[in-house]
């Protein structure tokens, strides 16, 4: 007994489409699609590692302005610390002359 012949559509696969090439590679238009993508994501990638850099830069330059803000407020506190130590040495001083000087 002979089988019905199936036509070439009910040979195919459901939602397989006809224009994709055989063995499964990629159409012209699925290549390109496919670079674009790639090239998209790769120029994504390095615009966030570009931004990562960015912002490690600022981080560690407002650290730096931090610390440089920090010695100039410890150098100042040092050079006020020096002239209330020359004050005191001076009224010292003065205290002493004062005490020489004084009838006895």
């Amino acid at each position: 007994m002979a089988r019905p012949q199936q036509s070439s559509s009910q040979n195919r696969p459901q939602g397989q489409r006809t224009s994709q090439p055989v063995g499964g590679a990629l159409s012209p238009e699925e290549q390109e699609a496919r670079r674009r993508a790639i090239a998209v994501a790769t120029q994504a990638n390095a615009e966030r590692e570009r931004a990562a850099v960015a912002e490690k830069a600022a981080r560690e330059a407002a650290e730096r302005e931090r610390a440089a803000a920090t010695e100039r407020a410890a150098q100042a506190a040092r050079d006020e610390a020096a002239a209330a130590q020359a004050a005191a040495e001076a009224a010292r001083a003065q205290a002493a002359k004062l005490t020489a000087a004084a009838p006895q």
